[in-house]
């Protein structure tokens, strides 16, 4: 009997390509990797986006182009990063999860961000 393989699939956070790229401090502040360890969490990444186990959500992709475009490009060259195209069983875990975790919807339409619950938080705090 053959034992089928499950391979996880990755999404990435905005912050934490800004981070690793050094941009979320001011430029006197040294950036938290130092450059080997940067060029491996980057080879690390480019590795799992060639092989499809990296995807980037539209929101973060929007985020990038503002606060990193550099990382967006470089992830860019990896078609493999999209996400697949919906379809009625990704629409119907989507609405158990919504269901189950309600806020996490935003609750001003016009605003989408990456991060809704933490976004949610934040705006319901004041």
């Amino acid at each position: 009997m053959t034992q089928a393989r499950f391979w996880a699939i990755f999404s990435i956070d905005t912050s934490s390509l800004v981070t690793l790229d050094g941009l979320d401090r001011p430029p006197p502040d040294p950036p938290a990797y130092t450059p080997s360890e940067r060029a491996a969490v980057w080879l690390g990444l480019e590795d799992l986006c060639q092989n499809g186990r990296l995807k980037l959500i539209k929101q973060v992709k929007h985020e990038l182009k503002r606060w990193n475009p550099q990382a967006l490009e470089r992830l860019r060259l990896f078609k493999q990063h999209e996400l697949p195209r919906t379809n009625n069983e990704l629409r119907l875990r989507y609405q158990r999860l919504m269901f189950v975790y309600p806020a996490m919807l935003p609750r001003d339409p016009r605003f989408d961000p990456a991060d809704p619950g933490w976004s949610y938080q934040l705006n319901s705090t004041g």
